[in-house]
């Protein structure tokens, strides 16, 4: 920001050096002819006072006056004229304008150089803060370490203490002293009812719950089967009996029944028993 105002700070003395002149040369040249002028008009009226108007110096004479005006209003001259008249006369506005033009250009040439300066310092320090950043990252990280390894170390420090101290009272036969009357070991076996057990269980529930079935349903039965039955009930004498005849495709029907079956509770007992090794071995 100061670089940007001093540069706009020279380009606007360059623009009022290029728009003031360095010689006074408008203001010498009016003074100039005014005082030609004066002078003309002086002399004009001493000659009037002893020539006539027509005289030829009191003609030549106003013409010089007249043209003295004219420069007055046009003060466009030769470099030789104005050189004669003015000579070394400078401007001091020019002067001034050149010297702060001058030291604006010294300022913003320093301004320059100085940012120039700033911005290698600034890579300079972006540079020395990211080796900062590392140098803390690894110093963190070496601390942790050692906070770490310190931890382990006073802990270890602490068990070999409490091992000395115990090591020097059981040689000294101090402290506090144990004897294992029964040793601990783990149990093979649990308590309660085992696996085996269920399976025990499973097959007795099996074979007796169809045959307690088949008793509950013969007993409780209102129909008589059997002739002693009928004897016992109403005292008449059985006279006969007639047998239960089974025709051949019945007996092929119950006997393709009877192996069916067989067949299911072979397949249902290996099943079972499958299972139950399969369990078994799973817990072993």
């Amino acid at each position: 920001m100061d670089l940007e105002q001093a540069a706009s700070r020279v380009d606007s003395l360059v623009i009022q050096v290029k728009k003031e002149d360095r010689y006074l040369t408008k203001k010498a040249k009016s003074d100039e002819y005014r005082e030609r002028i004066t002078e003309a008009v002086a002399r004009l009226d001493n000659l009037r006072l002893s020539l006539t108007d027509n005289h030829p110096d009191v003609i030549n004479l106003r013409q010089h006056i007249a043209g003295l005006y004219d420069a007055v209003d046009n003060p466009a001259v030769s470099m030789e004229s104005v050189s004669n008249s003015v000579g070394s006369n400078e401007n001091p506005v020019y002067d001034e304008l050149r010297a702060q033009l001058a030291a604006a250009q010294v300022e913003s040439d320093a301004i320059e150089k100085r940012l120039k300066s700033m911005k290698v310092r600034l890579s300079q320090e972006y540079a020395r803060a990211k080796r900062v950043a590392e140098r803390n990252a690894e110093s963190s990280e070496l601390t942790r370490d050692y906070d770490v390894t310190k931890g382990l170390y006073e802990d270890l420090l602490g068990r070999k203490e409490k091992a000395r101290l115990s090591m020097t009272l059981d040689i000294e036969g101090q402290g506090v002293t144990y004897k294992i009357q029964e040793p601990a070991k783990y149990p093979l076996r649990p308590s309660g009812l085992r696996f085996i057990h269920f399976v025990i269980l499973g097959c007795l529930a099996a074979v007796i719950v169809p045959v307690g079935l088949a008793g509950v349903y013969v007993f409780l039965d209102p129909r008589i089967r059997f002739p002693d039955t009928l004897q016992h009930i109403t005292d008449v004498q059985v006279l006969g009996v007639v047998p239960h005849m089974i025709s051949n495709p019945a007996l092929r029907v119950r006997d393709n029944d009877i192996k069916f079956i067989i067949s299911i509770i072979v397949l249902a007992t290996l099943l079972y028993f499958g299972l139950v090794g399969y369990f078994v071995l799973g817990e072993s």
